[in-house]
């Protein structure tokens, strides 16, 4: 009796090791400027063949600002994910997909990456962000300011010339 039950409570374990995928959660502090990062999804013991991966980054934004982001496969010897599974979107606190993700409000912000990785270590990407300030240079507003003078001055000019 123990050895079946012990026979059904290892194959129910392979199963469970061969179908779960590896999940990894990272937190990313962004300021202004880009942030660069290689996400290496790695191969768990015992798991053979390819495997499912779910990547989630947790991003905190303390100001408005205009978030891009850019992420690539990057085949490798070693470490490779099948194209056709590669998926990621970023989300928000209430957990919608942002789409058109442009100016951002301060919070709390996910950016979800999963596929399928079966290179002999297993995968890796890379990911890109990029956080630009919504409000104009000061420089910007100077050169504007600066050139409704000039057609302000012209104008004056012109009226009193007549």
């Amino acid at each position: 009796m123990f050895m079946h039950w012990l026979k059904k409570l290892s194959i129910v374990t392979a199963a469970m090791i061969a179908f779960t995928g590896y999940a990894q959660a990272t937190n990313v502090t962004l300021s202004y400027g880009t942030t660069d990062l290689l996400g290496v999804v790695n191969r768990d013991a015992g798991v053979i063949g390819g495997f499912t991966f779910n990547d989630v980054f947790d991003l905190d934004l303390q100001v408005p600002a205009s978030l891009s982001y850019f992420i690539t496969e990057m085949p490798d010897a070693a470490y490779n994910i099948v194209d056709s599974t590669f998926t990621y979107g970023l989300y928000d606190i209430d957990n919608n997909l942002l789409t058109t993700p442009s100016i951002l409000t301060p919070g709390a912000y996910q950016l979800r990456v999963s596929g399928t990785a079966d290179g002999f270590s297993g995968g890796q990407y890379f990911l890109s962000f990029n956080v630009t300030t919504p409000v104009p240079e000061p420089d910007l507003g100077l050169l504007m300011l600066a050139g409704l003078t000039m057609m302000g001055l012209v104008s004056l000019r012109k009226s009193h010339s007549a």
